[in-house]
């Protein structure tokens, strides 16, 4: 039953999440890039979490959150994120093989289990990402170690 719960606030926070980036959001390429990439933490790819992307001061820009899963993330659905320099956070989750996977509109969602990175990645994050014009779309790994 906690399980149960846990799994489904997960769900509904990641879904909250991107339905709150999306909002009122304009076209790609109109002060906005597309961005994507690989997760990675000690040479493996990251399963479930979040990425923060929390605009600097003098950043004119809501905060964009990502959901990602699978080692990869991709900006497209929140039609990418406003030009401006940012402080990220990424969290993540290690999912749990044994425990079978919920469906949600037909796509199997893992089970995380636990927090997988540090703090210097997430609440006390100094990793820092700046978007200038004349960017459409642009691949940024985040190699975590």
């Amino acid at each position: 039953m906690c399980r149960n719960s846990f799994v489904r606030c997960v769900i509904n926070f990641c879904l909250l999440a991107s339905l709150v980036s999306w909002v009122g959001c304009g076209d790609a390429g109109q002060g906005r890039v597309v961005l994507s990439g690989k997760l990675s933490y000690r040479g493996e790819p990251l399963d479930v979490g979040e990425i923060r992307f929390i605009p600097e001061p003098g950043t004119n820009a809501p905060l964009t959150l990502v959901p990602f899963r699978g080692g990869s993330y991709d900006t497209s659905f929140e039609n990418g994120v406003p030009l401006g320099k940012y402080r990220v956070e990424i969290t993540a989750r290690r999912t749990n093989a044994a425990a079978a996977p919920k469906m949600v509109n037909g796509d199997e969602i893992p089970v995380p289990v636990e927090d997988v990175l540090p703090e210097k990645y997430n609440s006390k994050s100094e990793l820092k990402l700046e978007l200038t014009s004349g960017e459409r779309s642009k691949v940024h790994d985040f190699v975590l170690d």
